[in-house]
């Protein structure tokens, strides 16, 4: 009896075939979810109907497709550091510490579909909060390297020098690495130093 979510870029991209296909998920989560899903657990919860919840589709008893479109995050600093608490098999501090700077991307490169999962619009965590996670996940999950996550890192360059400018001040000893590449375009030698 219970309920099976999915989510991610695979989904976001093509929610309607994974639910038709895979019939056992009773929803699916397109696009940015922290808030659908709080949204969604609290309406199962009070047994409530949960139509109507950004960023949300399913397949009702009728066989019909209901979707309500996902709405980005502006201000992704709003957003909670994550917590890894509840999930009793995740021990950060055995693998990199995933970390996401930014959201959206402004081009439209043959490649890649980020524009289509979170958007054209750039939209970025400041130098500061960025270090205030890392600091914590340290404290909280003795991390030891971080993996920068983001599809547009550099998109900024004078953010991500000022990110790295901080982040050695912090002293916190940690290795980290940017897997999704950056740009050719968004990089200058004083940041590739």
């Amino acid at each position: 009896e219970a309920i099976h979510i999915a989510g991610g870029p695979h989904v976001t991209l093509a929610y309607e075939e994974f639910l038709r296909v895979n019939r056992e998920f009773d929803a699916a989560f397109i696009g940015e979810s922290e808030r659908s899903i709080v949204e969604f657990s609290g309406r199962l919860e009070a047994k409530s109907p949960y139509d109507g919840i950004n960023g949300v589709a399913y397949i009702g008893r009728e066989g019909k497709l209901h979707l309500s479109p996902s709405k980005p995050e502006e201000n992704l600093e709003s957003l909670a550091f994550p917590r890894f608490e509840p999930f009793y098999n995740v021990d950060p501090s055995k693998e990199p510490y995933h970390l996401l700077t930014s959201r959206g991307c402004p081009h439209l490169c043959v490649f890649c579909c980020v524009h289509a999962i979170s958007g054209r619009k750039w939209r970025f965590r400041s130098p500061e909060n960025i270090v205030a996670e890392l600091k914590q996940a340290v404290m909280r999950y003795g991390i030891k390297e971080f993996e920068v996550d983001d599809d547009n890192f550099t998109l900024n360059i004078d953010r991500a020098k000022e990110f790295c400018r901080q982040l050695g001040r912090m002293k916190l000893g940690l290795g980290w690495f940017c897997p999704n590449g950056i740009r050719a375009d968004r990089l200058d030698s004083e940041l590739a130093l």
